[in-house]
């Protein structure tokens, strides 16, 4: 049989230490390796970053443009939305306002003041655009 080496306390000690020492500077250089990868920018990465940024300023005027597009185009709208309603361009043009303003709706509005030659209102008084046929006659109390 053979013997088995024995070590001392000192040998053991050094062995172990040699180990860690290897196992150490193995991960440190793994570690390191990685460090720079993370840290280490892309090629070109400056060029993504201020087209990026270019990107960011585009997104934020265009925004602006389009508030002021819209701010512009509601009296427009609130204007066409009257017209079709009914309403006379003078009238459109007075009470567009209060649509822009989000105060009232078309419909509201004509609930209180009718488009003018609608037929809604009173009922008393005479159409002089209505075209009558020949030989009937108004009466006033049909």
């Amino acid at each position: 049989m053979s013997e088995a080496k024995l070590f001392t306390q000192a040998e053991l000690d050094a062995i172990v230490d040699e180990r860690v020492k290897r196992a150490k500077t193995k991960h440190e250089v793994e570690l390191e390796a990685i460090r720079d990868e993370v840290v280490k920018a892309p090629e070109g990465a400056a060029d993504y970053e201020g087209a990026a940024d270019k990107v960011t300023a585009e997104v934020e005027r265009l925004k602006a443009e389009l508030a002021e597009v819209e701010k512009e185009s509601k009296p427009i709208i609130a204007k066409s939305q009257l017209l079709k309603a009914g309403y006379s361009d003078d009238q459109a043009e007075r009470y567009s306002k209060f649509i822009v303003g989000g105060s009232i709706t078309v419909d509201e509005l004509k609930t209180d003041i009718k488009p003018k030659g609608s037929k809604g209102g009173n009922s008393n008084h005479a159409d002089p655009g209505q075209k009558h046929n020949k030989g009937s006659v108004w009466n006033p109390f049909s």
